[in-house]
């Protein structure tokens, strides 16, 4: 299992209340358990300024995104609130209009990306694979070095060197980055954990 990001919604936009766990969990049938986490399921996707979830490889990319757009359209998030969003400690964008202003400029993104048939956005944190290999990573420094050279930041082509197809360990897919546009809007503030 992949480590990752447990985004809570700080005063979310709420359709109902949420499914309470039945006291005697542990005493249920497996369907009745079932049954509760599928409504549980129900719920948080009725509900999407509650809950977003995503692994470390698939969030950098969106935490990488924030700082751009801070920068880009001079938002003045912190430096320090920016740096915990790499971490699960309770940091995040607790401010309903900077939230309201990022899910604008995801959706910017998102039908940026559309418009181009850009399907990923990758993110080069020095960290390569080669694509459809079994190998964990490239550990090779010139090869490394070329990769870095050739692909710095965020792209979104597939990168190749000598006929070999590479993928950064980071990266994510425009149906995530509509999901959290989706949370960010609806969310009013969120925290990380």
């Amino acid at each position: 299992t992949t480590m990752g990001v447990d985004i809570y919604g700080i005063s979310p936009k709420l359709t109902e209340s949420a499914p309470e766990m039945p006291d005697n969990y542990e005493e249920l049938s497996e369907q009745q358990v079932n049954d509760y986490w599928k409504m549980r399921d129900d719920w948080e996707q009725s509900n999407p300024g509650f809950y977003f979830r995503n692994n470390w490889w698939h969030w950098r990319p969106l935490q990488m995104l924030i700082s751009v757009f801070n920068s880009a359209y001079e938002l003045n998030i912190p430096d320090e609130t920016l740096k915990q969003l790499g971490e699960n400690g309770g940091g995040g964008v607790k401010d309903k209009g900077l939230c309201e202003q990022l899910a604008k400029f995801f959706k910017e993104f998102a039908d940026d990306m559309k418009s181009k048939d850009n399907k990923i956005v990758y993110l080069n944190t020095g960290w390569w694979n080669i694509k459809d290999s079994n190998e964990p990573s490239v550990k090779d420094e010139s090869l490394l070095e070329a990769l870095n050279a050739k692909y710095p930041g965020i792209f979104f082509e597939q990168a190749e060197l000598d006929g070999t197809l590479y993928e950064p360990s980071h990266a994510t897919n425009i149906d995530n980055i509509e999901e959290f546009a989706l949370f960010l809007e609806n969310c009013n503030g969120f925290e990380i954990y």
